[in-house]
């Protein structure tokens, strides 16, 4: 066994270093450890896996469905089984009565208790809890009925959340060459398909994934999510035979982006906000559109974005996006793999490993920090380090449709 491990390292760690030299090879070796490690591994009834994260070092939330979307990349590349096992206690909980809305929910319970959705709790639900310490035990949601408002809307990611489970499932579907994974899944899936349409375009005042920035409307970033969300969900009607389907929410996906370039445009940037000319951000959402192959946005798109990244570097990284000067080391490596050529891709990853081998900080790896100080600012240990193999994803997806 010790020799078989040994041979993997030194595989992963070559095809690292093929795909993006020596400091994307030290970020992916120091990320897969952690990665495995912020999961656990069960069986359901039927005897499905479930890999169950835990948010480390934030609130504790357990199959968090925003932390397995970044995390997504390394388990795609190595063992798809994996992603299903992120997905299947999602849509568990999603087919129970207390969850009466028409977008994903965020999360199935806090660690080790998958027993329902825990963040944002309305006051009702609030209520309900024992208290709020990490280790708290709440009342298992998912047995409760309907009409009991335990969430408030507000504080939920509706955009955000349907998006990554489109997205994610419609990744599976693809790899696998099959849409069985889907099928038992594809009304829901419908329905949040049908909430993107409605509220995607231009998002009003809600959280994404980055909710430590707070509510925003207009979200460029989280609009590029919604589109990916939409082409998604014709790909995976298309692995179903549902061909109607899927042309009418592909060529929603191809309005939807054209649409999204005229109005984010802002000269050689695109916007953070539609409405906000001079603000900019990491539109790392857009990387499913190589990973699909489905050219829903020009090439231009991604070269404009790329060389306003490379003006915007500091020592430590790209920022997050013009509002303060804090990054996440794995949206950096989405950006850097659509970066149009190969030394760009090293300008955009090489300040992200000089921060892993510089940080004053002792603790481990964090995804969250300030791009100039490279001070940690919360975050550590997080599965999320898992976003960093998607350049690796990337170009293993270009090579098979080239092949």
């Amino acid at each position: 066994m010790t020799k078989k491990a040994e041979a993997f390292d030194r595989s992963l760690e070559e095809q690292a270093r093929n795909t993006g030299g020596a400091d994307y090879a030290f970020l992916c070796s120091i990320s897969y450890r952690q990665v495995m490690a912020a999961h656990k591994l069960i069986a359901d009834q039927e005897g499905n896996l479930v890999f169950l994260s835990k948010e480390n070092d934030s609130n504790g939330c357990t199959g968090t469905v925003d932390i397995s979307y970044p995390s997504a990349p390394m388990f795609l590349l190595l063992n798809p089984e994996y992603v299903k096992a992120m997905l299947r206690p999602v849509f568990r909980f999603a087919g129970c009565p207390v969850w009466e809305y028409d977008f994903a929910p965020h999360d199935v319970g806090r660690y080790p208790y998958a027993a329902g959705q825990v963040y944002g709790l309305g006051k009702e639900g609030e209520n309900r809890e024992f208290c709020y310490d990490n280790g708290a035990i709440f009342p298992f949601y998912y047995e409760y009925p309907a009409g009991l408002s335990v969430y408030d809307v507000r504080d939920q990611m509706p955009v955000e959340e349907s998006g990554n489970m489109m997205i994610l499932t419609a990744a599976v579907c693809e790899l696998e060459r099959s849409g069985a994974f889907a099928a038992p899944y594809y009304e829901v899936l419908k329905t949040w398909a049908g909430y993107l349409l409605a509220y995607g375009e231009d998002p009003g005042e809600q959280l994404c994934t980055d909710d430590f920035a707070g509510h925003l409307a207009h979200n460029v970033n989280l609009s590029a999510k919604a589109v990916m969300g939409i082409e998604a969900f014709s790909r995976i009607a298309a692995c179903l035979g549902e061909e109607e389907e899927a042309k009418r929410y592909h060529e929603e996906a191809v309005r939807m982006a054209q649409s999204w370039e005229t109005r984010s445009a802002a000269g050689d940037h695109y916007r953070l906000t539609f409405d906000c000319e001079e603000s900019w951000s990491l539109k790392y959402n857009l990387v499913w559109d190589h990973f699909f192959g489905s050219g829903l946005f020009r090439p231009e798109v991604f070269e404009t974005e790329t060389a306003f990244y490379l003006k915007k570097i500091s020592a430590f990284g790209v920022p997050l996006d013009s509002r303060k000067t804090y990054t996440k080391s794995d949206w950096i490596l989405w950006c850097a793999s659509f970066a149009p050529d190969r030394e760009a891709f090293y300008r955009l990853t090489a300040p992200v490993a000089e921060y892993a081998r510089s940080t004053e900080d002792r603790v481990p790896f964090s995804d969250w920090y300030d791009a100039e100080s490279g001070r940690y600012c919360h975050f550590i240990g997080r599965s999320v380090q898992g976003g960093l193999y998607m350049p690796m994803l990337i170009e293993k997806r270009k090579k098979k449709q080239e092949a």
